[in-house]
């Protein structure tokens, strides 16, 4: 979910000391910039709600449960704040078929995770 936060750009650079997103296709400079129609469905929806774009990412995904269960990030306090404002961000029927809508015409670029660690998850 962090590419749908809005604070990644394509100058968005990951320490592979620290951070395994290095090695992960879709944070690539060119798949973040490839993305950007998704992220801009999720601005939009956050200004029209008056929420940020990680509050209406998790919204999202919290409303298309049980199939999705989001496991957010948290590197600060302030992270863990803004993701718990999800909570009271209720997106309608109506909102998410709006969203889901908007999805549809558009390809996601780049795998969500590098070959080594997808064979890791899939075990």
């Amino acid at each position: 979910m962090s590419s749908l936060t809005g604070t990644m750009t394509p100058e968005t650079r990951f320490d592979p000391a620290t951070d395994f997103r290095h090695k992960f296709p879709r944070f690539s400079a060119e798949n973040i910039r490839a993305n950007q129609p998704v992220l801009d469905i999720v601005r939009c929806k956050a200004a029209e709600m008056g929420a940020t774009p990680a509050q209406v990412s998790l919204a999202w995904l919290l409303g298309r449960r049980p199939f999705i269960v989001p496991i957010p990030g948290a590197r600060n306090p302030d992270h863990l704040a803004e993701n718990h404002g999800a909570l009271d961000l209720a997106l309608t029927a109506d909102d998410l078929r709006e969203m889901e809508a908007a999805f549809a015409s558009l390809t996601v670029h780049g795998a969500s995770m590098d070959a080594d660690n997808m064979t890791i998850v899939q075990r």
